[in-house]
């Protein structure tokens, strides 16, 4: 099964203490990034590419 990556950038006033989860049964998060600034915070998901196929033909 191939995957798309996908990088989400995320902003808000403050991100120190936030728990990144995501339920869905075939995405899934990769990496979390967290940078200096406690504002952003990056995160990389996977989408499997069937379910991407699936969302264009409906």
């Amino acid at each position: 099964m191939k995957r798309n990556p996908v990088g989400l950038m995320i902003y808000n006033e403050s991100l120190n203490d936030v728990i990144v989860s995501i339920s869905h049964p075939v995405i899934k998060v990769i990496n979390i990034y967290s940078v200096n600034v406690p504002s952003y915070l990056f995160i990389d998901i996977e989408i499997p590419n069937e379910l991407l196929l699936d969302k264009k033909n409906n």
